[in-house]
């Protein structure tokens, strides 16, 4: 597709957005349960758009200058090769260099869904030419920190406020230490790299949850503190409920290696 059908593509979609509001409806009934969320519990219009840059080349990235209920102003990146994940950070400076400071993380299961807040820190630059065209890269790895805030489903029961918070700390450390040892066998087996989460989950299942012999014989031993989790039921609630959270743990470095390839955008808003 030539740059004029991807321009012309671009703004069709926004024009149904500023006209009528049907992206947020579509994007509702593409993912039904992430979207959906969002929209129940109002944080999907907890920012107003003040600017928006869409890519000009096949890359995915849109970048946003927003304003929260405070007036309070960030600049926001997403990209669809990244789909459960908002990031937000500080308004660039002269030189174009801004922080990254907030992960935001959603991702539906068939019973629910998690949503949280993290910490994470980086630094971007986003260079703006004429107030029109600009150029966005990262220039640090994303590192992650502590979960500040987020809310679970789970069927009819929602968790919330520190009940929540607690729960999705525990899950966060038990998931950071089930994929650092997941990393430390797959070295050893040489199954390092996946194409896609299908395939991760599919290699790893029947690792962590043998349901025959064979499955049993081929399953790596894992530590006693995993294995206490295993047995106690909680790494098999964290794949049911979370895996989408494993598998970008897992793949964290290179899902996010997306974000480090220099983008150049045009300013539609």
């Amino acid at each position: 597709m030539n740059l004029a059908m991807r321009l012309f593509s671009r703004l069709v979609v926004l024009s149904c957005f500023f006209l009528s509001g049907c992206n947020t409806i579509m994007n509702a009934m593409l993912d039904p349960v992430e979207k959906g969320g969002r929209l129940l519990d109002g944080s999907a219009f907890a920012f107003k758009t003040d600017a928006l840059w869409l890519p000009l080349t096949e890359s995915d990235i849109e970048v946003r200058y927003s304003s929260d209920k405070k007036g309070e102003k960030v600049v926001i990146f997403t990209s669809n090769s990244l789909p459960y994940l908002t990031f937000y950070g500080t308004i660039p400076d002269s030189y174009g260099i801004f922080f990254v400071t907030k992960m935001h993380f959603l991702a539906g299961n068939y019973g629910g869904w998690n949503e949280y807040d993290i910490d994470i820190s980086g630094r971007g630059r986003l260079r703006v030419f004429n107030n029109q065209n600009a150029a966005f890269t990262l220039l640090d790895t994303i590192e992650k920190g502590t979960i500040i805030s987020g809310k679970i489903r789970r069927e009819s029961t929602r968790l919330t406020g520190e009940q929540a918070l607690i729960a999705l700390q525990n899950r966060a450390e038990r998931i950071q230490a089930l994929v650092d040892w997941m990393h430390e066998s797959a070295l050893e087996s040489g199954a390092v790299h996946f194409a896609n989460q299908t395939e991760f989950e599919n290699y790893w299942k029947p690792r962590l949850f043998p349901k025959n012999k064979l499955e049993r014989r081929t399953a790596p031993q894992m530590p006693s503190k995993l294995e206490s989790a295993r047995q106690e039921g909680h790494i098999l609630s964290d794949w049911e409920e979370a895996s989408s959270w494993i598998y970008i743990y897992y793949d964290w470095k290179k899902m996010t290696s997306v974000l480090h390839n220099e983008v150049m955008l045009i300013k539609i808003k």
